[in-house]
């Protein structure tokens, strides 16, 4: 008969870790170190300098853990801006007269690869196991609210979507309208109470865990899609990779809670968080 396989991942290590008592340093890869030149772009025709690539990749990330310099911090989890491949154009910012890139990591174009510009999956398989050899844990940044409007999801279902309003725009609150806008004209809105939406997503977060050992997921942007999306990725992940006692962290992000703009209202939802 059919069995299906099991991921259980063991740490050997001296004193047990525990999430709660690391600090967590967090990088916009872009912006850290250039480990390799050769994946550094050409400057993206009409985007801000301060807003385009700059060339930090993961094999910069890798050479710093190599270096110690985590060790000396006593730096034990890194959070990554997301790894997923991202546009080669930019767009016009707020201001009206600047293009920005996706050099952040928040445009996912493709929902398995990782960026060229990062170095591409072997960069991020050498960097997991360089951090690991070292008892360092990698968190995904993992984008669930939007992809970019030319990702094959928006392009092969657009039913999967919603094609509401801009966050922000008159009549059109982030709290008010939360689960519906889009944060911007280019970024489609995942509808997670589409199943087959819902269940792409969850299954891509389980694909990164697995496809490159990864240790803990940052949920970006949890305000802006359903309660339940989070607790049916949660359950999955726990039901999946997390079987043999090695906690998967799992970080919610949001800049403030579901009832308003100010903390007094966001109090019980920091919880949830």
């Amino acid at each position: 008969g059919h069995r299906a396989s099991l991921r259980v991942p063991l740490w050997v290590e001296p004193e047990p870790f525990d999430w709660r008592d690391t600090p967590l340093y967090m990088i916009m890869t872009d912006r850290f170190a250039d480990g390799d030149p050769a994946n550094t772009p050409a400057p993206t025709p009409g985007a801000d300098p301060s807003a385009d690539w700059r060339g930090g990749d993961l094999a910069g990330v890798t050479q710093a853990i190599e270096d110690g310099i985590f060790d000396d911090l006593g730096v034990r989890a890194i959070w990554f801006s997301p790894f997923h491949q991202n546009p080669t154009m930019g767009h016009l910012g707020s201001d009206g007269v600047h293009s920005v890139t996706g050099y952040h990591g928040y445009w996912p174009v493709d929902p398995r690869k990782v960026d060229d510009r990062l170095g591409g999956d072997a960069s991020l398989e050498a960097l997991v196991k360089a951090a690991h050899a070292r008892g360092i844990r990698i968190m995904m940044d993992f984008v669930v609210n939007h992809v970019y409007e030319a990702h094959p999801y928006f392009q092969d279902h657009p039913e999967w979507f919603n094609t509401g309003c801009v966050c922000g725009e008159p009549a059109c609150g982030w709290t008010e309208h939360r689960l519906d806008c889009l944060f911007a004209s280019y970024m489609p809105d995942v509808n997670w109470l589409v199943p087959a939406a819902a269940e792409a997503m969850v299954a891509d977060a389980l694909w990164w865990l697995e496809r490159f050992d990864l240790d803990g997921i940052r949920v970006d942007a949890v305000k802006h899609v359903p309660d339940l999306a989070i607790g049916n990725l949660s359950t999955r992940v726990h039901e999946q990779v997390e079987v043999g006692g090695s906690e998967v962290f799992l970080l919610g992000e949001t800049a403030m809670g579901w009832g308003g703009h100010d903390v007094a209202n966001s109090l019980a939802d920091y919880e949830t968080i």
